[in-house]
């Protein structure tokens, strides 16, 4: 055979191996394509799950906007765009995949225009300057008692000289004296001073002033007199509910006695919703102790209370044989089970952990009394979708975010073993092994210990986020605390509210503040052990979000795809980072700045703004024990570039000499040696023209609102202002902070 046949018969054998590698990759790519297409034809079924999800985008995408939308313009074109797909569905065919997404884009215009509907709803007028001291005249609407005075919230129908059209609908104000004998529906008077909502204390920040928007509150002060009551009213179902809030809590209080003031708070706390009267140590012990929890009245308490109900009502009727094989006790054990959990809602005030938590047991409820199964997903779905229609601003709330990813966590984790279970050989043996006391005992054990790190890994990204810390012993607290609030706690809570029409209640009061005092006992010890308590810095926006993101596709989906969560939860923890922390913040009015030496945040003074400072530094990652130049010197000495004294201070970071200048006699001589200046007094314009160095001084603050300014390493600097990140829109009305 000649060289050219040879060649030849190479030339097509090779032609042939290559032709059919590539049939190969192609039939690879259509088995994936196939699969794939079948797992997303598999998940159409769970496809309500993701209502709320697309809601939440919608809702978010309206609340980042810098301006206010036009409402006609967005409300027209959100229905336009309805009517187009429901138009489309039903004259053509689409195909499954374009119906998906269809959908979705609906849902999201949906979220966005419920929340722009609910911000016109309670629209209000918020003040926008103090009034100075002024005579307040109006309704009490709501009474908080704490151990440093009262919190009401008034509608006011006068306030100082104010027009009506200008007026607050609601303002809330502190009274930290005696004599205080108001309740709910009264119309009172007093003597006080309001100012505007306050702003987020960086920007970016929790916007406490879009909360109190939302709740219709235009003012916050404190009263200068004691509230006179003009009027007694007479109060509607809410006012009623709010005085026997304020009722029941005196009446377990004074059950308990004044000896114990933290434990008694914590009771009212748990029976009532109010928290204020917890003293700071205790809150402070809890949280550290990873059982903050425990005081937001949520799934657990509804679910222990509602829970002991049913189980007790059902066990008493089981007794009567007759009852059991006539009547569907369990149906009537479930329906006064309801009523108790719509009781407890009531009495505690209904937050949006509540909500959920009521929403989900009623729903659990309904089910039995219709006898469709009880716990799934679909019930959380339908939750967080009624929540987030009627009030779309809870979505920004911490409680709704991690109440939520608790309870989708845990249930999709109960649906995971209950599948793997029902696929698994039934083993007579592993069963005996499980029987008895023991075996009780230690499935308990193994249930929380699993239930307190599946609630732990869903909330704590929220943690991180919001707020800056992680409980490294929540574990060992909850293990060694929820036998005694699931025993002792709330069984004597519920029979506390049982008799009280008797008089007997003093009797329950005393035994949950036995079980209360255990708790606050371990949460002691468990945040005094070394290394409780971890600060991280504040997790990347981008970052965050890729987690959650993440999170949903691994509860939600059932096929294989949910495995690509644990990628995007991976990659918003490996690649989203920390936000990048300012080198400065400074206060309004330059009344305190925090500046970054050598990775570590150090105040300028530690007695100013400082819920403001301790916030700048639990987002920075570091303790919020404020600490100043004064108490810290090595950070403000020579050796790092830096000096501080009576003058101000002279920085240096990355490269750039910055001057704090405290008096208007070293103005010229910061700005010819600076090459940035922040001075803490107005100076006037044609002075600030012949500064050579950027100039920042109170004027541009008090216009701007908390500036917090970051130096790269080429030594560019940029400004970030409160007014900036909040932009225009109708809670930011009163200043920018």
């Amino acid at each position: 055979m000649g060289a050219r046949a040879t060649a030849f018969i190479q030339e097509t054998q090779a032609a042939r191996r290559k032709r059919g590698r590539r049939v190969a990759w192609q039939a690879f790519g259509q088995r994936v394509l196939a699969r794939l297409a079948g797992m997303i034809r598999a998940e159409r079924t769970n496809r309500f799950l993701w209502v709320p999800v697309f809601l939440a985008v919608g809702i978010g995408i309206y609340f980042s906007l810098p301006v206010e939308p036009p409402f006609r313009r967005v409300l027209a074109g959100g229905a336009c765009l309805v009517a187009i797909a429901l138009g489309w569905r039903y004259l053509y065919a689409w195909p499954s995949g374009a119906g998906i997404i269809l959908i979705a884009i609906i849902t999201v215009t949906a979220g966005f225009m419920l929340a722009m509907i609910r911000t016109q709803m309670v629209a209000a007028p918020v003040l926008t300057v103090e009034t100075g001291f002024v005579d307040i005249e109006g309704l009490l609407l709501e009474v908080e008692e704490g151990p440093d005075g009262r919190r009401m919230i008034i509608a006011p129908s006068q306030l100082g000289d104010l027009e009506a059209d200008v007026m607050p609908a609601r303002v809330r104000l502190t009274w930290r004296g005696d004599g205080f004998a108001a309740a709910p529906g009264d119309v009172i008077a007093l003597r006080g001073n309001l100012s505007p909502p306050p702003a987020p204390v960086a920007p970016g920040a929790y916007d406490f002033a879009r909360q109190l928007y939302f709740e219709r509150i235009g003012a916050v002060g404190f009263a200068v007199s004691t509230p006179r009551v003009l009027t007694a009213g007479e109060p509607t179902t809410g006012h009623r509910i709010e005085s026997l809030r304020l009722a029941l809590g005196r009446r377990i209080t004074e059950a308990i006695g004044p000896d114990r003031p933290a434990v008694a708070a914590v009771c009212v706390a748990l029976v009532t919703g109010k928290r204020d009267a917890v003293p700071p140590q205790t809150e402070a012990a809890l949280r550290d102790a990873g059982l903050a929890h425990l005081l937001a009245i949520s799934g657990l308490h509804m679910g222990l209370a509602a829970g002991l109900l049913f189980f007790v009502i059902r066990f008493l009727l089981v007794q009567s044989e007759y009852l059991a094989l006539h009547y569907p006790v369990k149906k009537w054990a479930a329906a006064a089970a309801l009523l108790g959990a719509t009781a407890y809602l009531l009495i505690s005030g209904a937050a949006w952990s509540t909500q959920r938590a009521y929403i989900m047991a009623g729903i659990f409820f309904v089910a039995i009394l219709i006898d469709r199964r009880a716990l799934s997903l679909r019930n959380v779905a339908i939750a967080a979708t009624l929540i987030l229609v009627l009030r779309p601003e809870a979505l920004f709330q911490a409680g709704f975010q991690m109440s939520f990813a608790a309870v989708t966590v845990l249930i999709a984790a109960y649906e995971w073993w209950q599948k793997r279970q029902l696929d698994k050989p039934y083993d007579p043996l592993a069963e005996s092994k499980l029987a008895g006391p023991l075996g009780g005992a230690w499935r308990y054990t193994a249930g929380l210990a699993m239930t307190s790190v599946l609630a732990g890994w869903a909330t704590g990204p929220f943690a991180i986020f919001h707020f800056n810390r992680i409980a490294a012993y929540g574990l060992a607290g909850n293990l060694l605390a929820m036998p005694i609030m699931g025993f002792v706690i709330m069984p004597a809570a519920i029979m506390g509210l049982v008799l009280m029409p008797v008089g007997l209640d003093w009797i329950a009061w005393q035994v949950m503040a036995f079980g209360v005092g255990l708790v606050i006992d371990i949460a002691t010890m468990v945040s005094g052990w070394p290394g409780a308590l971890v600060h991280v810095a504040q997790m990347n926006l981008s970052g965050f979000l890729t987690v959650i993101a993440g999170g949903l596709v691994l509860c939600l989906m059932k096929t294989a795809l949910r495995y690509g969560g644990l990628v995007m939860v991976l990659a918003g923890f490996l690649l989203g980072g920390h936000s990048p922390q300012p080198h400065l913040l400074i206060a309004p009015d330059a009344a305190n700045i925090a500046f970054r030496l050598d990775g570590e945040t150090v105040l300028l003074n530690r007695n100013r703004e400082r819920f403001a400072a301790g916030v700048w530094l639990t987002k920075a990652g570091q303790s919020d024990d404020l600490r100043d130049v004064a108490t810290v010197p090595e950070l403000a000495r020579d050796g790092r570039g830096s000096a501080c004294d009576q003058t101000g201070c002279v920085l240096r970071i990355e490269d750039q000499t910055i001057a704090i200048s405290d008096t208007p006699l070293t103005l010229a001589e910061d700005c010819g040696m600076a090459q940035l200046v922040i001075a803490r007094y107005p100076v006037a314009q044609d002075r600030a023209g012949r500064c050579r160095a950027r100039l920042i001084e109170t004027g541009q603050i008090a216009r701007d609102g908390t500036l917090a300014i970051t130096i790269d390493r080429n030594g560019r600097v940029t400004l970030r202002t409160n007014r900036a990140a909040r932009g225009t829109r109708p809670w930011t009305a009163g200043g920018v902070g």
